[in-house]
């Protein structure tokens, strides 16, 4: 880690914020992730939610920007994530980012 950097982990540490290189959470994002394009079978509609979630869109938006109800959205998030693999926005991000750049 180049001394600049470093310096300014400690800062960011001292002050009670978490740092993380970009190297490091690049590499726990692509070994994080499991699968293949083949794998992912998310259905058009599924996708189009995924990229709802990457330009920052809560539950509430996506329901109302579709018409549906925040379960409806609830259920569609959480069949997202059991396809692949993810539990949380950030992990659905970065799998999203790493495996479907196509979305944002």
């Amino acid at each position: 880690m180049p001394r600049p950097v470093f310096a300014k982990a400690i800062r960011c540490v001292h002050k009670g914020e978490l740092w993380v290189e970009r190297d490091i959470l690049t590499e726990w994002a692509r070994s994080s992730v499991q699968g293949s394009n083949a794998k992912f079978r998310l259905t058009p509609r599924e996708l189009e939610f995924v990229r709802e979630i990457l330009s920052g869109c809560s539950n509430r938006d996506i329901a109302a920007k579709f018409s549906i109800s925040e379960y409806t959205v609830k259920r569609h998030l959480t069949n997202i994530y059991d396809k692949l693999g993810c539990s949380t926005r950030l992990e659905l991000s970065l799998f999203a980012m790493y495996h479907l750049p196509g979305l944002k």
